[in-house]
């Protein structure tokens, strides 16, 4: 008796659950190069980027984003660091 509950109960989560991972978000990387305009466009951006991390002498990739925005002043600050342990820096806020 127990053991058809626990077979019933993992048929259960199963069943809930493989949608959400076959639906899960896709990768940066396979998004990346799905047309010539779009890779282009994706390598200027990471590019600038890259420039702008230099010029405030911060390290690229980013490992941690912490992302503020305030909606009554209609900004977004965009934070990070490179390890836990260090305090998240002013990347750039967008208005």
């Amino acid at each position: 008796m127990k053991n058809l509950y626990l077979k019933k109960l993992l048929l259960i989560i199963l069943i809930y659950t493989t949608p959400a991972i076959s639906f899960s978000q896709t990768s940066y990387e396979d998004y990346k190069g799905t047309s010539f305009k779009t890779a282009d466009i994706f390598n200027k951006k990471e590019y600038d980027l890259k420039k702008e991390f230099v010029k405030k002498g911060l390290a690229w990739p980013a490992k941690y984003v912490y992302i503020r925005s305030f909606k009554f002043d209609g900004e977004l600050e965009v934070w990070v660091k490179n390890d836990i342990k260090e305090q998240y820096r002013l990347f750039k806020i967008y208005k």
